[in-house]
């Protein structure tokens, strides 16, 4: 059980989520509204901070909380299910492997573990700074190259 601070829920689950939705919506050449942006990561870190406090094993919560971002996603955006998988998967998996390559980095230039980084809410707010920065000039390339990930099959799903 992770009891992360409301503080960080706010100032780090949000802006994730945030990232991690357009990041998707950049892969599949797709926008939300800022509007739509923050209503999604807000109920998605919510959900996440109520999933969070579950007793669930190592790696369950993640899963539920991808699904009830999807879900949230697909509700607030009304896109077609298969296009935001499409996105979100791939997102996902860049977040998450930049996310596993740069933590031990950032620890051992830090000399922090990572226990001392979840319980330090300012630490687990500013530590993941990087990595939303690398995600925003991916989604800067995205955009200005206009890549997509469907590519000319899109208006075929």
């Amino acid at each position: 059980m992770d009891n992360m601070p409301i503080l960080a829920v706010i100032l780090q689950s949000i802006p994730e989520s945030i990232i991690i939705i357009n990041l998707a919506m950049s892969l599949i050449e797709e926008k939300v509204t800022i509007g739509e942006m923050i209503l999604i990561a807000t109920l998605a870190a919510i959900a996440s901070y109520i999933i969070r406090l579950q007793h669930m094993p190592f790696g369950i919560h993640s899963t539920v909380t991808i699904l009830f971002l999807l879900i949230f996603t697909k509700v607030v955006t009304k896109k077609k299910l298969i296009l935001l998988l499409l996105g979100l998967i791939p997102a996902l998996v860049f977040y998450g492997v930049l996310e596993l390559s740069l933590l031990p980095w950032m620890l051992k230039l830090t000399g922090l573990n990572l226990n001392y980084v979840l319980e330090n809410t300012l630490l687990r707010i500013v530590f993941p700074i990087p990595l939303y920065l690398i995600c925003i000039i991916a989604m800067y390339i995205l955009r200005k190259t206009k890549w997509s990930i469907v590519g000319d099959f899109k208006h075929s799903l």
